[in-house]
């Protein structure tokens, strides 16, 4: 199977939220030619991780959602675990990141 076809699958099964995880898993491909792609291992942890906080994000957008909430659906709970983890990936707190995309 090819990194295009690698990347296809993933984006039609994790839709929207595949996007980031699909440019993270790209960067860490090493191209040493061009028919042969050595990668790095993937910890299943730190990709299980990446997609609980991409759902935490878009079910922040719902606003009728609260933040206890949120983390209890993201098994990032409690909220504080929530909050710590989402700041390290998108540098933002949970409510800021409410308030900020709050028109969209």
């Amino acid at each position: 199977m090819h990194g295009d076809d690698i990347r296809r699958r993933l984006a039609i099964m994790l839709g929207d939220r595949g996007k980031s995880l699909i440019q993270s898993l790209d960067e860490r491909f090493v191209r040493e030619d061009r028919h042969l792609a050595v990668c790095r291992p993937v910890d299943i942890n730190s990709v299980r991780q990446d997609v609980n906080r991409l759902d935490a994000a878009r079910l922040l957008l719902a606003r009728s959602v609260s933040l206890k909430s949120v983390a209890a659906q993201v098994g990032l709970f409690p909220t504080l675990r929530l909050s710590e983890s989402f700041e390290r990936r998108f540098g933002v707190a949970p409510r800021l990141f409410r308030e900020m995309h709050a028109g969209l």
